[in-house]
């Protein structure tokens, strides 16, 4: 009776302990197993036809953002998200569209367009996060790089084009790489 009761304690104490641990450190991110899975393009095509859906059929994809992707550019197996802002000229509105790692799709409040800039030519076609990223590889510092997200796609009016703004840790050092839309690497900062 008494050696139950002992381990009924310890067991107790335990999920006591334990439990509450799980939610004050979180698991970091896990990389995804080989494959494009997770990538930008991946997310895009689940996010434009829920956009189409929610806009109208000429919904355009106008900026990309995304949180807790991996160095190769796709997301992390156990979380993150792409947020994918999409523009229409016929419902004159703009929407973000979030896919996160599980292709779960959350639509945002829709808000005025501004000046609508489609990215990729012809519009929505353009290359995988993934070749993005592997643009940067051997420029900047050497060494074992992580993302310092987010990441984010965005018009740039000096470039006169989107880029894409990828924030690496690579050692101590902090570098900002940018590398335009369709692939081409422009410069580390």
């Amino acid at each position: 009776m008494r050696i139950t009761r002992l381990l009924l304690l310890l067991l107790l104490l335990c999920v006591i302990v334990l439990v509450p641990a799980c939610w004050l450190f979180p698991e970091g991110p896990k990389a995804r197993p080989a494959g494009t899975d997770g990538s930008a393009r991946w997310a895009f095509d689940v996010a434009s036809p829920r956009a189409k859906t929610v806009l109208a059929p000429d919904a355009i994809v106008v900026e990309i953002t995304g949180e807790d992707v991996m160095p190769d550019g796709r997301l992390a197996a156990n979380r993150g998200k792409w947020t994918l802002s999409f523009s229409s000229f016929t419902a004159a509105q703009r929407v973000p569209v979030a896919v996160d790692y599980l292709r779960n799709v959350t639509v945002g409040t829709a808000v005025a367009p501004g000046v609508i800039r489609a990215l990729g030519a012809p519009p929505g076609t353009f290359p995988d996060s993934t070749n993005i990223f592997a643009s940067s590889v051997g420029k900047g510092a050497a060494g074992a790089r992580t993302v310092d997200n987010p990441v984010q796609c965005a018009f740039d009016s000096i470039a006169g084009t989107h880029v894409w703004t990828i924030k690496l840790k690579v050692g101590s050092a902090t570098e900002t790489h940018r590398v335009r839309w369709d692939g081409v690497w422009l410069e580390v900062l």
